[in-house]
Formats: structure tokens, C-alpha cells, sequence
């Protein structure tokens, strides 16, 4: 086993690269590197990477919370009450919302929309004539495939059998029927399709025929929407008229009165599948629900998936568009937002912008003076975020309106963070430029606050070798500080080592390797790793040179950044080390597994280009 990454952690004090320590690491199998995983990918039309805290975001399917519903969301009734006010979590400044991960993270331009879940409910009156015609022929199925996936049905749950909870399927004692809708879907969709008619039959109901308890119809309406969501596992479809009696139920709830109904049908109706469309217009009213913000707020995220593209050529619904553009709107008699809630507000602008990146057709909202100076820091980074993600697909006619109206906002934003992601925004739309580097330069050395200098480092080292000319100084300066002295600078003393990477600046990181402690060794190779195939023009050498050094822990280092830098020309270095008999026996075994490694690497790549040609 290798153990220069326990050294590495214990080496926090003398290494000068303190920032990066947890978020770097190497291993014995590293990935195989390629050319689309450069740091400074497609330089030319992606001058700026990302918004800060922005992940490679992966748009889900909504998921139902199921069945550890909390009684808490249902003890207490909740009725109409016109005087309730917006609550709004305090916003904070502009750090504030940088130290926190904005969720959820904005898409971008290669997402691919997941449509609804397609339900699709036999029609019990059409014969398949040629069922008999066809061969019946099993389906291959591999062990293997990850896809291939066989839901194991439990005997007991929560100690009790299946036949032990039906028997309070029907009890009068709604606690009991509560308990039930809790854990029945734990038994997997096969006796969750068996019970939903129980289920329907006690929730229709209400409230007709009797009031049916609050945490009977909130649980219950949730065990129906995973019974929905689990239905794909058995490619069975519930019967036609029960599934028209649930469409009915989810639209009779959509009108509740109770704000925890509204939600929990609101979370499960995407999963009924389009059938869901026949509510439509329930949930865009309930993105104008007064009684609280979270009703508007989760009515959005419903009708996100509800105005998703048929995938027949139309485009997103229309009307739904429009209700979300709604909450951007101001008021014209005071030009304060029609929507209160900044969360809501915040939600409007991700949803338009995914709706509309399926269509590549910029929002014009987005470039909006309403917008972009909208009361809350969240949002406005929100914009900025969502303005990033059109870079490639906004339309020649719009790009230099949007780069027009950014530049009149650094004339009104004050929030410095903010004045940063702006000006990277407009470099995001043209390209890295001394007008927009210079200001952000200019906060990295004077601002105060270490957040702001963090956030600088960022947007330069997303620039890649762009940014090299305008702000190579003053990203040295920083690396030149001590962290052991100034503890409190090791973070952007990190953030600066990274970006020395990303500009393709490896002398000083080329330097470290000569140093006397094996641990600044290590991170200095760290670095060169994070460069990829990127860093071996400028790095090869002097790693491979490293293979040969005296602290094992080096050594390996050295050969698992010969594997991210897909040092092919390192093969017979590394055969010769594996093969020499003086060399530790980690070190051997580390060679000699990367230079098979690379061998079969390269040949693969080879086999791939003849392919191809």
C-alpha cells in the first residue's frame, strides 16, 4: 500500500499550498486523462468557466420524500390566513452568499431535458393482434449491466409482515391508516400497485363523504406518488380508471385549503406522467398563492417539469413561460418586485433559463434592468449565473444587448463580489480583455476581505492562459505570502497556486520539486496533476527525473503524475525502474502497473484514431 498520502496530510504546516490540501489528492489508479479534461478547455470561446460555487449540475427527476414524512408537517394544521406575511431567510452580503452553495445549481448548455415520466395505462378494450405472431424470445439480461436492476422484495418492515399492515389499510383510527401509507411502499412497487386503489378509494373520500384527517391525505397522497415513481422497476401500468381517479385526486388536492397538501401533491404530481398536463392551470395559480411563498415557490419547480418540450419539435409551454416571468415584473408605483420572496424570485429566473437553453433562445428578462438590479444579492448572482450558461447559444442580436446592459449594472452594483462574477460575465460573452481583468486584479489586491480576493483568484484562474498576461504578478505576490505566519491567508494563497496552474505558469510549481521536504514535493506534483496531458510540455523532465527520488512517497507521486499527464514517452523509464532490482518494492510495483497502464493506454488511442480514419 502506498503512504505518501497519509505523509501528505500530516505535512499541513510547512507545505505552501495549504488551500488546496483537501481538495487535491492523488491515487493509485488515476483516471485516464484526455484532452477534453485540459484546464484551459476550448480557451477561445470559454474565456470564463463558472459562477462561483457553480456545479456541473445535473438536472434530476423531482424526487418525493418518501416514507420518512415527518409528523411535524402535519400535526398542525395549516389554514388560509390572508394576513400571513412572506417570511424571507435573511439575505446576508455578498460573502455571505458566496460561502454558501447556492442550491439548486443552474444547468448548462449540454443539458439534456428528462421529460416526463411517461405512465403509459393499457387500453383494457384494445387487442394486440400480432401478440401471438411474435416470437417469444427472453430478454438477454447481464449481471453487469447497472441499468438491470430487480427490486427485492422485504418480508417484514418495520417488524411487521405485508399482511400485517393491511390490516390496518382500512382502520378507523386515521393514526393507523397514516402508519400504513408510511411504510407500505417499502414493500416495492409490485404490493405498492396492489394497494393503491385502497388508497384512492379512502382519500376521494374527502370530503364529501367524510373528512379524511390531514395526515391521512398527506401520507397517502405521497404513497401514491411512489408508487407512481416505482412503476418503471415492474413496467406495469395502473388500470385506466384508477389512474383517471388519481389524476382527479391530485387536482382536487392541488385545491386544499391546508398548505401541506398544496406541496406534497404539488412534489408528486410531475410523477404521474402526462396526465399531469390536465392540472396545468391549478399549479399556475398556485405560483400567485398569497397564503405563503413556499406555495408559490414549490408551484415553480412543479411547473418546471409540467412546461418541459414534448419532445415532438414544439418548445416549452407558453403559458407556463409566462408565469414565470410574472415574478420579475416590479410594481409601478414603488418598483418593488411583484414577488416578495427573493426565493421564489431566485427560482422564476433558473427555471426560465432552463426552459429556454432547450430551445437555445436567451430570455431577454435576463438582461432586464428589473432583473439584474434586483433587490437580492441571491438573485442577482443568480442572473449573472444563468447569463454564463448562454454563452455558446445566445443569438447574434442579443449578445451585445446583454453586454450593453451588464456594463450600465457595474455602474450601479455596489456588492464587490458581485462586481467581480459582472465583469466576468461580459468577458464570459466576448472574451478575456485589460478593461474587465483589470478591475478584478485591482480588488485581489486591495480588497480586505479575504472572500472577495477568493472569488478575484477564481474568475483569473478560470481564465486560463488568457488571464496570464493581465495578472500574473499579482497572483505571484500571493503565493509569495507565509501561511504558516499568516494562517489566515492559506486558502487564497492555494487559490492562487491553482490559478498559477491554470495559466499554464509552472516555474515556481517546478521549483518545489527541489525542495527539501518530501511533502512540498508531493503537492508541488499535486499541481501538475490537476494540468493533466496540459502540463507535459512544460513538466515531463522534471517529473520523470522525480520517479528516481530517494523518499518512496515521491517516487509514487511522481509515477501517478506520469499517468496524468499521459506521459507515453516516461514507458521505458518506468520498465527500467520496475525491473531494477534496487528500486522499493512500492516503487517497483507503482511503475510497473503505470507503465502497463500507459502501454495499453496508448494502444487503445491508437486503435481509436485507425478507427476513426
Amino acid at each position: 500500500m502506498r503512504t505518501w498520502l497519509t505523509r501528505l496530510r500530516l505535512s499541513i504546516l510547512v507545505v505552501f499550498c495549504v488551500g488546496i490540501v483537501g481538495t487535491l489528492g492523488c491515487t493509485k489508479n488515476p483516471p485516464a486523462p484526455s484532452p477534453d479534461a485540459k484546464v484551459d478547455k476550448d480557451a477561445k470561446t470559454s474565456p470564463i468557466a463558472k459562477a462561483p460555487n457553480t456545479k456541473d449540475p445535473v438536472v434530476k427527476q423531482p424526487d418525493v420524500k418518501q416514507p420518512e414524512q415527518k409528523q411535524d408537517d402535519v400535526k398542525q394544521p395549516v389554514t388560509p390566513d390572508k394576513g400571513i406575511k412572506d417570511p424571507n431567510p435573511p439575505e446576508g452580503t455578498g460573502k455571505d452568499v458566496i460561502a454558501k452553495q447556492l442550491d439548486p445549481p443552474m444547468p448548462t448548455t449540454e443539458f439534456t431535458p428528462k421529460d416526463l415520466p411517461t405512465i403509459a395505462v393499457k387500453d383494457p378494450k384494445k387487442k394486440d393482434k400480432d401478440k401471438d405472431k411474435e416470437p417469444k424470445v427472453a430478454p438477454k439480461e447481464s449481471p453487469k449491466d447497472p441499468k438491470a436492476f430487480e427490486f427485492k422484495e422485504p418480508e417484514f418492515v418495520d417488524g411487521k409482515s405485508f399482511k400485517e399492515w393491511m390490516a390496518d389499510a382500512k382502520s378507523t383510527d386515521p393514526g393507523k391508516r397514516e402508519a400504513f401509507y408510511k411504510h407500505i411502499t417499502l414493500f416495492g412497487p409490485t404490493k405498492g400497485l396492489e394497494v393503491m386503489p385502497i388508497i384512492v378509494a379512502d382519500l376521494s373520500r374527502h370530503p364529501k363523504v367524510i373528512s379524511v384527517d390531514l395526515s391521512v391525505r398527506v401520507n397517502g397522497i405521497m404513497a401514491i406518488s411512489t408508487i407512481y415513481k416505482m412503476l418503471p422497476m415492474i413496467k406495469k401500468t395502473p388500470d385506466p380508471d384508477l389512474h383517471k381517479k388519481v389524476v382527479a385526486l391530485y387536482k382536487q388536492f392541488l385545491n386544499d385549503p391546508q398548505v401541506i397538501m398544496k406541496i406534497r401533491t404539488m412534489q408528486g404530481l410531475p410523477l404521474i406522467g402526462y396526465a399531469a398536463l390536465d392540472n396545468i392551470e391549478d399549479v399556475i395559480k398556485l405560483t400567485e398563492e398569497r397564503i405563503t411563498w413556499e406555495v408559490r415557490k414549490e408551484a415553480m419547480e412543479c411547473l418546471f417539469w409540467l412546461a418541459m418540450p414534448d419532445g415532438k419539435g414544439s418548445g416549452p409551454n407558453e403559458i407556463a413561460l409566462k408565469a414565470f416571468r410574472k415574478p420579475l415584473l416590479r410594481s409601478k408605483i414603488d418598483n418593488a418586485p411583484l414577488e416578495t420572496s427573493y426565493y421564489v424570485r431566485q427560482t422564476a429566473v433558473e427555471k426560465l433559463t432552463i426552459l429556454n437553453q432547450l430551445v437555445k433562445r436567451f430570455p431577454p428578462e435576463l438582461r432586464s434592468k428589473a432583473v439584474l438590479e434586483d433587490p437580492s444579492i441571491h438573485v442577482r448572482l443568480t442572473v449573472l449565473r444563468a447569463i454564463m450558461n448562454f454563452e455558446k447559444d445566445i443569438e447574434d442580436k442579443e449578445r451585445p444587448l446583454a453586454v450593453k446592459a451588464l456594463n450600465g449594472h457595474l455602474l450601479w452594483e455596489k456588492d464587490d463580489i458581485l462586481k467581480i462574477w459582472t465583469h466576468a460575465t461580459i468577458m464570459t460573452l466576448t472574451d478575456i480583455n485589460k478593461a474587465h481583468m483589470d478591475p478584478i486584479t485591482k480588488l485581489l489586491r486591495e480588497s480586505k476581505q479575504i472572500t472577495v480576493k477568493m472569488q478575484a483568484l477564481t474568475v483569473i484562474a478560470s481564465g486560463g492562459v488568457k488571464s496570464k498576461k493581465f495578472a500574473l504578478d499579482d497572483v505571484l505576490a500571493i503565493t509569495k505570502i507565509d501561511p504558516v505566519k499568516e494562517k489566515e491567508m492559506a486558502p487564497l494563497i492555494g487559490s492562487a497556486w491553482v490559478a498559477l496552474v491554470n495559466m499554464h505558469h509552472f516555474d515556481p510549481i517546478l521549483e518545489k520539486l527541489k525542495d527539501k521536504e518530501p511533502p512540498i514535493r508531493i503537492q508541488a506534483l499535486e499541481l501538475i496533476q490537476m494540468a493533466g496531458t496540459t502540463s507535459k510540455p512544460f513538466c515531463l523532465k522534471p517529473v520523470v527525473d522525480m520517479i528516481h527520488d530517494k523518499d518512496t512517497d515521491v517516487a509514487e507521486a511522481a509515477i501517478v503524475t506520469l499517468e496524468y499527464m499521459n506521459a507515453f514517452e516516461a514507458i521505458p523509464d518506468l520498465e527500467s525502474l520496475a525491473k531494477n532490482a534496487a528500486t522499493p518494492v512500492t516503487v517497483k510495483e507503482a511503475a510497473d502497473d503505470a507503465a502497463k497502464g500507459l502501454r495499453q493506454r496508448q494502444l487503445d488511442g491508437k486503435k481509436k484514431e485507425k478507427d476513426k480514419n
